[in-house]
């Protein structure tokens, strides 16, 4: 068990490095639209646990490419997440 959970581990890893990549050579234009989709599905009310953590982290991995609104709305949803408290796993990924 521990090494399939290992093998996710260093999957999970390695398309977020993938995805890093990718947003380094995207045109602006089409990582706002990323951006968009990708906060609309966060700050909806959140379901699936996985999807939400993996949509969090490109979240994170885009912040570099935004402008300072967008920031702000990723910081006021991680301070949201953390005051409320109602998930720890949530709380977890807002703190990063």
């Amino acid at each position: 068990m521990f090494f399939v959970s290992l093998l996710f581990l260093k999957t999970e890893i390695v398309c977020l490095f993938c995805s890093q990549v990718y947003l380094s050579i995207t045109d602006k234009k089409l990582l706002s639209e990323f951006f968009e989709k990708a906060y609309a599905k966060v700050s909806a009310s959140p379901g699936d646990t996985f999807t939400y953590e993996s949509v969090i982290d490109l979240l994170r991995a885009m912040l570099i490419y935004q402008d300072e609104d967008n920031i702000k709305r990723v910081y006021d949803l991680c301070v949201k997440n953390v005051a409320e408290g109602k998930n720890a796993k949530y709380q977890k990924k807002s703190y990063r």
